[in-house]
């Protein structure tokens, strides 16, 4: 395990991640927001 490798195998995943969340919350956040 080479920790210089290890964050960059983990950064698409995390991206991943965001998008899976913003798809499913939608646009929950943004109507959150005071306008």
């Amino acid at each position: 395990m080479h920790p210089a490798r290890y964050p960059k195998t983990t950064a698409i995943p995390s991206i991943v991640v965001v998008f899976f969340l913003m798809s499913k919350h939608k646009f929950q956040p943004f109507a959150a927001l005071p306008t």
